[in-house]
């Protein structure tokens, strides 16, 4: 048994969540606050669309009408909620489940990272169970987009050193992936934090690796790669976000005559 969990340590970090989280995990008690009172009818409504053949691209059930699509927290173009949608109708019980889901995913992916980086095994599996129960998850439970950002976030950075680090387009592809699942997910502010840090971290990898033209020229298009691919697959958020601003201030200019 020790041997096992020593070779698959996410086993472990699987059981530690659900017993740390047992209220929840067990569905004993309801997450409170804007998690059951924003996220969860956000989703409902989501889910009930796409299980309808509906897009949910308007909800006129808030604010006498209200562009979701246009709203990175509504979940209208977060595939985990689209996968949901498969299984049945969004319930209290669903929302509690993509909580847990993505408190453990953040350990995992923490975890990998952490391994990445060459951390002792037993140290790396000790700061993910802390990950899993840090402020961030436990501190922010009733922002259900916190939780979805801080389970990404590792997954993105790992792709970026392994881009940085290894010569294969197959990493780029798995920054497109993880970085569309925190844009699409996520709150917003996480992913523009996270675009200026690695920006910042990439000036800093090519000072120190000048020398090294065929380092610079396969970094370079890897990162062009994994850019393009990410706003493709953001181009529907962009679009809403964009054209919804468009008619607001539209209408404001409207107004101001």
């Amino acid at each position: 048994m020790i041997n096992f969990l020593k070779k698959y340590p996410f086993v472990l970090l699987v059981l530690i969540a659900v017993i740390g989280y047992y209220q929840v995990a067990l569905f004993q008690n309801t997450l409170k606050w804007d998690v059951t009172d924003q996220y969860y009818p956000w989703r409902m409504f989501v889910v009930q669309c796409l299980r309808n053949g509906i897009l949910p691209f308007w909800n006129p059930y808030e604010q006498f009408g209200y562009p979701m699509h246009a709203d990175p927290q509504s979940g209208v173009w977060y595939p985990v909620v689209w996968l949901m949608s498969l299984f049945g109708p969004y319930t209290l019980y669903s929302v509690q489940l993509e909580f847990m889901l993505h408190v453990i995913g953040g350990g995992i992916g923490m975890l990998f990272l952490l391994q990445r980086f060459h951390v002792n095994p037993f140290i790396a599996l000790i700061n993910a169970i802390a990950y899993m129960f840090c402020g961030l998850f436990v501190g922010n439970a009733q922002h259900l987009t916190f939780t979805i950002a801080a389970c990404w976030l590792p997954f993105v950075i790992l792709a970026f050193k392994n881009m940085a680090e290894h010569n294969h387009w197959r990493f780029a592809l798995h920054f497109a992936l993880f970085g569309y699942l925190l844009v699409s997910g996520g709150y917003p502010a996480f992913a523009i934090i996270l675009f200026y840090i690695l920006l910042t971290v990439t000036v800093f990898l090519f000072i120190r690796n000048r020398q090294s033209k065929h380092w610079m020229k396969r970094f370079l298009l890897h990162s062009i790669l994994a850019v393009v691919l990410l706003l493709l697959c953001s181009s529907g958020i962009l679009y809403s976000v964009f054209k919804v601003r468009i008619i607001l201030h539209g209408q404001q200019v409207f107004h101001s005559k």
